[in-house]
């Protein structure tokens, strides 16, 4: 049975994602938090610039992913559903990744705090 309609929403809906995790991961990079972080909160440095090497992992996982899904037929049930696992363990390393970066800004805006006592 094919299943083409519902393939070709994950790909429309993967490289929307894409594309918005690639600007969100650029703005939180050049324009955002791990700037900002850097120049307030040197000793955090280490932290930023492992989030940064995620930031490069994820990518291109995401990438990965994305030429494993165009490679599925609309036949083929089982790579399909092995493709969709694979977009799940993705976004659970994202989540995690995400949990990351607020546990570092709570922190540097914590030591904020504190240095304002």
């Amino acid at each position: 049975e094919e299943f083409s309609r519902k393939l070709s929403g994950v790909r429309f809906l993967s490289a929307a994602f894409q594309r918005h995790l690639e600007k969100v991961m650029e703005l939180e990079e050049y324009d955002g938090y791990m700037s900002a972080v850097n120049e307030s909160h040197p000793h955090l440095r280490r932290e930023i610039n492992a989030l940064r090497a995620e930031h490069d992992r994820l990518r291109k996982a995401l990438e990965r992913f994305m030429g494993r899904l165009e490679r599925v037929s609309p036949v083929d049930h089982t790579s399909f559903e092995e493709v969709c696992n694979e977009l799940r363990v993705l976004m659970q390393r994202l989540d995690t990744h995400s949990e990351r970066e607020t546990a570092l800004l709570q922190s540097a805006y914590a030591q904020e705090e504190g240095d304002g006592d």
